[in-house]
């Protein structure tokens, strides 16, 4: 099934290739963006229910302190914010207590 922009922040074409990579390529690719798109990416495969990429996302160090720097983006909105906090809680609960 075709994931859809829930964040209503990608195209159509972005979209499929957010689905399409492999998490390892994506976050390769994800690491040369801005820091919000990095943000908005992860909520993207967050909210189309790819767990699996995202818990393998949300695994990589260099990604996540990558993306938690997207309060210093001029371009953020308060969806942002709560994209950020879904995603610090996904990490807290994939991290062995």
């Amino acid at each position: 099934m075709a994931w859809e922009s829930k964040t209503h922040q990608f195209g159509r074409e972005e979209v499929s290739m957010l689905q399409m990579y492999s998490a390892e390529n994506l976050a390769q690719s994800l690491l040369s963006s801005m820091s919000v798109v990095a943000l908005r990416a992860l909520a993207e495969v967050m909210l189309n229910g790819d767990k699996e990429k995202l818990d393998a996302l949300l695994a990589n160090e260099e990604l996540t302190a990558h993306w938690k720097q997207y309060e210093n983006d001029p371009f953020i909105d308060e969806r942002d914010y709560k994209y950020a906090l879904l995603l610090l809680q996904k990490l807290q609960q994939n991290t062995p207590a």
